[in-house]
């Protein structure tokens, strides 16, 4: 693979490239200050979490728990705490479907849009944010229940 280099003729510096796909190489620039900067190429991302369940609705409310999906916002005996996009999206499936199991597979197509099974830490690091927003236990989960070798449960416990 060739590399791409970057030269100065003057005050503005010039980009070379030697047949290298954007997608294999990070940019460099140089800045006023004559640091060096990396420009990454951006990724078009679907942050919309309302889309997950196909409604327009901007607050669920299911027991004690109301979700703002606008503010993205999760409130629970007057404390609200701001989540995010992806933890939102996750959150709002769950609540659509309390007291069901969602496998793993389901929750990584509806909030991902992926049927990549291949590596779900990611499925498990949202779990856990969700559990943290939550304020519960993951050894003694009052709203997330893990349902071994299959996915989810989302429940509201009794007053």
């Amino acid at each position: 693979m060739a590399a791409a280099s970057v030269e100065r003729s003057g005050a503005k510096p010039s980009l070379k490239q030697d047949s290298v796909s954007s997608a294999d190489i990070s940019l460099l620039r140089q800045g006023e200050r004559g640091t060096k900067h990396r420009m990454k190429p951006t990724r078009d991302r679907k942050r919309t979490p309302s889309k997950v369940s196909g409604g327009s609705q901007r607050n669920l409310v299911v027991g004690g728990l109301s979700l703002n999906i606008a503010e993205r916002s999760l409130s629970k005996g007057g404390n609200s705490v701001h989540i995010t996009p992806r933890t939102c999206a996750l959150l709002q499936v769950f609540m659509a479907n309390r007291g069901k199991v969602l496998t793993r597979q389901v929750l990584m197509e509806k909030v991902w849009e992926t049927s990549y099974m291949g590596d779900t830490r990611t499925l498990d690091v949202h779990i856990h944010m969700l559990r943290k927003a939550l304020g519960e236990d993951s050894r003694k989960p009052l709203y997330l229940h893990t349902v071994r070798g299959v996915g989810y449960r989302f429940d509201i416990p009794d007053a």
